[in-house]
């Protein structure tokens, strides 16, 4: 299981980037972190995201943490994926 949900959180970090990346460049949407948005703003916006998420994805390989933790972030990063393929899809319907 918590192999699992080490993938599935592996693949909603990368949905993240190509999402937050799509809708940021596109000038649809913007980052509402304000944390990363200070980020973006310093070094750029592709590489604060892959900075953060191989952050995010390094301290999960070196603590370890139990599956609930896992589980956690599958949860946590769910409702933030919906949002952004709404945001991306409403982009799409108001394209002139």
């Amino acid at each position: 299981m918590t192999t699992a949900l080490i993938v599935l959180c592996v693949l909603q970090q990368l949905l993240d980037v190509a999402t937050t990346w799509h809708v940021i460049r596109r000038g649809i949407g913007r980052e509402v972190n304000p944390l990363l948005n200070a980020v973006m703003a310093r070094i750029g916006i592709l590489p604060a995201l892959l900075l953060t998420k191989l952050a995010l994805l390094a301290a999960c390989w070196w603590l370890r943490p139990p599956w609930p933790a896992y589980a956690l972030l599958v949860a946590i990063y769910l409702p933030v994926l919906i949002n952004n393929f709404k945001v991306i899809q409403q982009g799409r319907e108001n394209r002139p």
